[in-house]
């Protein structure tokens, strides 16, 4: 899990991992289960399942994004959420991901075919209502604004 330094909002010291809420700001988590055996690890892009009031997956298209998943402090594990886990998916809020390419801040968010978030090529190449509000460097630590 990446970490970040130079943030010192957390008690326990430096930095902040994927997945985590930025900040105490109005949020809006959902519910649901994860539906595939790949999984998902805190801080990925979250896409509905084939049941779509209940299932999640990996996003792996900037349009099928409904949020992002969150870090829940439990017995870590490989994926960290496997299939039938109940996560929490950050649908509005601010969120620490993990970018694979460079980020600055007021870039649109996209998603690459692999799941991992990029700075969107086009307005419609990117994710709805989402934006970095920092600068990150491919494999750093980015705040995400999503406001859908």
């Amino acid at each position: 899990m990446q970490k970040v330094t130079g943030i010192n909002w957390y008690s326990y010291g430096d930095g902040a991992i994927a997945g985590a809420k930025a900040d105490t700001t109005v949020d809006v988590v959902d519910s649901f289960a994860v539906e595939l055996a790949e999984g998902l690890e805190p801080g990925q892009p979250v896409a509905r399942g084939t049941d779509k009031a209940v299932h999640a997956k990996l996003a792996k298209a900037s349009a099928e994004v409904i949020g992002v998943a969150l870090h829940t402090h439990k017995e870590p594990k490989t994926p960290y959420y496997g299939a039938g886990d109940s996560i929490g998916v950050m649908t509005f809020g601010r969120v620490w991901v993990e970018v694979a390419a460079d980020v600055t801040a007021g870039d649109k968010a996209g998603v690459n075919a692999q799941g991992q978030f990029i700075k969107a090529a086009s307005d419609t190449d990117a994710v709805a209502g989402a934006t970095y509000l920092t600068t990150a460097k491919s494999g750093e630590m980015a705040i995400l604004n999503i406001r859908k």
